[in-house]
């Protein structure tokens, strides 16, 4: 999967939280909304790579609504003044709330479990990748 590294990094140069203030729930929506962004791009060649669990060719799709539905669940909150810890608590219950098909499920668990071991610990490098082998266990537990 080939991604335009020109784009990705003019995107991230947007996102950049200015070094003088604290991370806020809407740095991490702007991240979650780029996520989306290239996830929609890219749903065509993910729903072709689909084999698991049923070859049905959907799953970049699925990915991409359970994500859309999570943003939308949000869209009646002050994204502003939401704290991190806030936003990403109302972000994987969306996703939960709003998963679509097999990948979705997926998705929505491994972000789940992701989330509550980053809200359990400091945001620094180590408690982010303990985070993603948490998501991983929370969904081989679910599954």
């Amino acid at each position: 999967m080939r991604i335009n590294m020109n784009i990705m990094d003019s995107l991230l140069e947007k996102i950049k939280p200015d070094v003088n203030s604290s991370l806020s729930g809407l740095y991490v929506d702007k991240i979650i909304r780029n996520v989306l962004f290239f996830l929609s791009m890219e749903k065509e060649r993910i729903n072709n790579l689909n084999v698991f669990p049923v070859p049905d060719g959907d799953t970049g799709l699925n990915m991409t609504l359970t994500i859309q539905g999570a943003l939308d669940n949000m869209r009646n909150l002050d994204i502003e003044k939401l704290s991190v810890s806030d936003y990403l608590r109302h972000f994987s219950e969306g996703m939960v709330l709003n998963s679509r098909g097999c990948s979705g499920v997926i998705l929505a668990l491994y972000c789940q479990g992701l989330v509550e071991s980053l809200l359990e610990n400091s945001l620094s490098t180590e408690s982010i990748g303990l985070s993603f082998q948490n998501g991983y266990k929370k969904l081989s537990k679910k599954l």
